[in-house]
């Protein structure tokens, strides 16, 4: 009997026609009646009704499980719940075509369902679980539709989503899940597995054929593509786009390789290029670069300190930039040299001349920001 169910749930095809004459032969033989019968309309149903008053009472209990089946197709609880597994699940498969959600009813232990009830529901919760983008659910269903249909229409790609998302799967087996999908068909699949499964976006973006990626899959797989920085900076440049250049200049600049930053600062848009000036401009200390780019540049000097033949001062701006460039001393109109400077931190020591009293001016740009008579 549960084949004859196997068969009536969307297998017939030309076998329909057949079984009508015989359902016309044989009115009350659920055997030749229920193949003949489209459960998923209410005049199935009536006709499954008439099939209940007529049969032999020995086959009431498959005939309202065929019953329960239709109105369950059609949105309905059963209006009698069959005994066993099969009451539960048409329960839930009433559920699922209505769109609801909710949990599979508990099914005892040891009691076999119909296949036919079985069969719709799991490919159901397949499709609700697809359709609701629940990755956790999918591994389980898609799984539970290849056991019955190890040779569905979609197996391939049943089989390579199944495992693509499943939790144990290792990021190494997952380009062996995909290798069976073409071209499109592989681009279009692992696309939806990145929106199900963000943390392995990159990954799947690297599953796509790379002259069918997207900007924002090629941005994926340069920035997920770790290695040496300066070959991550000669890909970006390669391939410049926005956010790869500021992801891949924050990292040299944090890294203390503001040159690298600069050989992306050339691929940036207008856009991306003030702020990515500035930024280098502030990593390398350079303070006439960052009143270029519209920092705040403004400087805070302390009180020079002096003895015969040195000056002590701090130097840095307002915002704690300490100046490592960009920043140029005089005393008594005369640049001091770099050899004769010495730095720690903020504090810049200057071999000064001999004793008197010296004017001391600190230049940013060339244009003065700061000055003061310092006496040795």
């Amino acid at each position: 009997t549960e084949g004859r169910l196997a068969e009536m749930s969307g297998r017939a095809g030309s076998a329909r026609d057949a079984a009508r004459a015989s359902s016309a032969t044989l009115p009350a033989e659920p055997a030749a009646v229920l193949p003949a019968i489209d459960f998923a309309s209410e005049d199935g149903y009536a006709r499954l009704e008439r099939l209940r008053r007529e049969a032999h009472p020995r086959h009431r209990q498959l005939i309202e499980t065929a019953m329960a089946y239709s109105e369950a197709l059609r949105g309905k609880s059963p209006s009698s719940r069959p005994d066993g597994a099969d009451g539960a699940i048409a329960s839930e498969l009433a559920r699922l075509v209505r769109g609801e959600p909710g949990a599979a009813e508990p099914v005892a232990q040891g009691l076999a369902p119909n296949f036919a009830l079985f069969d719709q529901v799991t490919q159901l919760r397949a499709r609700a679980a697809w359709a609701s983008g629940d990755a956790a659910a999918i591994p389980p269903t898609f799984s539970s539709v290849l056991l019955l249909h190890p040779r569905h229409s979609q197996a391939v790609q049943l089989r390579a989503i199944a495992i693509a998302l499943a939790p144990e799967t290792s990021n190494e087996l997952i380009p062996r899940a995909l290798d069976h999908l073409s071209g499109s068909e592989r681009a279009t699949v692992v696309r939806q597995l990145a929106l199900l499964s963000p943390s392995r976006a990159a990954l799947f973006a690297l599953q796509v054929p790379e002259d069918q990626r997207t900007g924002e899959e090629h941005q994926r797989v340069l920035l997920a593509g770790g290695g040496e920085l300066p070959a991550l900076v000669d890909r970006a440049v390669a391939r410049p786009s926005d956010p790869v250049i500021a992801a891949i200049a924050s990292r040299c600049l944090a890294e203390g390789q503001p040159a690298l930053a600069r050989k992306l600062l050339e691929k940036a848009t207008p856009a991306l290029q003030g702020d990515l000036t500035l930024a280098i401009a502030i990593a390398e200390g350079d303070v006439a670069g960052v009143a270029a780019a519209g920092g705040d540049a403004k400087l805070a000097v302390s009180t020079p300190l002096a003895r015969p033949g040195q000056i002590a001062l701090h130097i840095a701006t307002v915002s704690g930039l300490l100046p490592r460039t960009g920043l140029e001393v005089r005393i008594d109109g005369k640049t001091v040299p770099s050899d004769r400077i010495a730095r720690w931190g903020s504090l810049w020591l200057l071999d000064g001349p001999g004793n008197g009293t010296h004017t001391v001016d600190v230049l940013v740009g060339g244009q003065p920001a700061w000055g003061g008579r310092v006496t040795l």
